[in-house]
């Protein structure tokens, strides 16, 4: 096989990956296999062209992804219930794990709130801090827990 068809077809398989994985590894290769098209199009030799796409692949993936990793957590949208993790609340109605029950008042508002650690029920009044969010339930620990 010519193998400037050969990275043409890795290209398009590395890129095929990355579409249905987006975890922006296989993207890499990619860039890699370019310069390997590249040194392939020179008639350069197939051991040089080997090199140089898993060269520019591994310094691609080192320097690169990174920056572009960073880039896209920098600018990915938070949604509003998002910003509510870190904020501090008081517990309305006691979290108790066992009986599956609890609320919270966070920012002037009234969210369902559950036991960072189900085992553990927080009391009316309790100052707590939004732990993560799953679904519409707030995962709260008490402050007095967080030190």
């Amino acid at each position: 096989m010519n193998t400037q068809i050969l990275w043409i077809l890795t290209i398009l398989i590395f890129l095929i990956v990355e579409i249905c994985t987006v975890s922006l590894v296989s993207i890499w290769f990619c860039v890699g296999a370019a310069f390997a098209e590249i040194a392939s199009l020179c008639h350069l030799n197939l051991i040089i062209q080997l090199i140089l796409f898993l060269t520019i692949s591994f310094l691609a993936m080192l320097f690169i992804m990174p920056a572009v990793r960073k880039k896209i957590k920098r600018t990915r949208k938070r949604t509003n219930a998002d910003s509510l993790i870190g904020q501090t609340g008081i517990v309305t109605e006691e979290i108790n794990g066992m009986k599956n029950t609890g609320r919270a008042m966070i920012n002037g508002s009234d969210w369902m709130a559950r036991s960072k650690n189900p085992a553990k029920s927080i009391l009316v009044g309790t100052k707590v801090t939004v732990k993560k969010i799953e679904g519409a339930k707030l995962i709260v620990e008490s402050i007095f827990d967080e030190n």
